[in-house]
């Protein structure tokens, strides 16, 4: 079998001057992200560090183009925040009173971003190929890359209203620097494993590996890791988490997350900065090196606390 991964930043992804385009062949499903999940990859790639890893890319180079069998929700939402920052961009810089080096600034960035996301600079040919209908809104919406107006009409799809929550909910209280500062040094760092296979029932083959061992690892997994190799207690693990179960028997992996986040900013650090899900490893880590094993325990008696004033908690009075 032949695979070749990759390591690449989104600036590689879409390169300036490449000819490459990436197609949804017509058997995948069409755009489905919600907004909750849209604003969960936007806040991760703005409050994480630069050059943050955002999943894999899975693609079929057999009929001489790229497929991508997975990762085309990820890589539509990622080509919508070009696309809205493109948009909040030369909104800025149209403004009369904005000074003329942030002018220069900003349509630099809107160039660049134009090749990006067109092959040759033609409207015609997108970088990102979609299905029928998301393509059809799509190329109505990449009509502002060429100064003409988006057509009417499309207000009820979802596509659209997803595009329009970026631009409008997402990007639009950035000031030009936060712009260009989030597309120069987080979106455009931002890192994807490409993996290329030419065959498609290869391709299949390593999707089927890559999805069959369930959910990828969470940051939760590995500090359960942690605090076992310091001869910590499963049993006491298992509490930690059952502090967290919801209805469904299953502990609510988000309001664990956001424990462990708020337990390091209220009890563990003087920074002013939050912890982020990206160091939430590394921190607990020198934690447990510090405090040993038993570090659970003061861990155990604040989820029950925390639980209680919740918002979302059924608890909360």
């Amino acid at each position: 079998m032949d695979i070749t991964p990759k390591t690449l930043p989104l600036a590689s992804v879409f390169q300036i001057g490449a000819s490459n385009k990436y197609i949804v062949p017509v058997y995948q499903r069409h755009y489905s992200w919600r907004a909750e999940q849209i604003e969960t990859l936007f806040n991760d790639i703005a409050n994480e560090d630069s050059g943050y890893y955002v999943g894999n890319l899975l693609i079929n180079t057999e009929e001489g183009h790229d497929s991508i069998i997975d990762g085309q929700q990820r890589l539509t939402t990622l080509s919508m925040l070009l696309l809205g920052l493109y948009s909040n961009m030369k909104s800025i810089a149209n403004k009369p009173e904005t000074s003329e080096d942030i002018k220069a600034l900003l349509y630099q960035d809107i160039g660049d971003i134009k090749r990006q996301l067109l092959v040759d600079s033609n409207i015609e040919t997108p970088r990102l190929q979609l299905l029928d209908k998301d393509q059809e809104i799509f190329k109505n919406l990449l009509q502002q890359l060429e100064g003409q107006k988006i057509v009417p009409g499309y207000g009820n799809y979802a596509f659209f209203k997803r595009y329009k929550y970026i631009e409008d909910n997402l990007l639009s209280d950035m000031t030009a620097h936060q712009l260009h500062d989030f597309y120069q040094n987080k979106l455009n760092k931002i890192e994807l494993l490409q993996i290329s296979v030419p065959n498609l029932n290869d391709a299949y083959q390593v999707f089927a590996s890559l999805n069959s061992k369930g959910v990828p690892l969470t940051p939760l997994d590995l500090l359960k890791n942690i605090y076992l190799s310091k001869h910590g207690d499963a049993v006491k693990w298992q509490k930690l988490s059952d502090v967290f179960v919801t209805d469904n028997d299953q502990p609510d992996e988000q309001k664990m997350t956001r424990f462990v986040q708020n337990n390091y900013d209220a009890f563990e650090t003087e920074s002013v900065s939050s912890l982020t899900k990206g160091k939430i490893v590394k921190s607990y880590q020198r934690l447990f090196d510090k405090n040993g094993a038993e570090y659970i325990d003061k861990l155990i008696e604040r989820a029950k606390v925390y639980m209680k004033i919740d918002t979302d908690s059924p608890e909360y009075t």
